[in-house]
């Protein structure tokens, strides 16, 4: 993983992360709502 490998990465730290049975559906608008389209 490098800069020519076009790959972006973020690393978190001291986060306090706990899993969730939540998806990232949850997080789509529905098309009428959608600012960009």
């Amino acid at each position: 993983m490098g800069k020519s490998d076009k790959t972006p990465v973020v690393l978190f730290r001291g986060i306090d992360w706990r899993p969730c049975d939540s998806s990232a559906n949850e997080l789509i608008r529905p098309q009428q709502e959608d600012l960009f389209r």
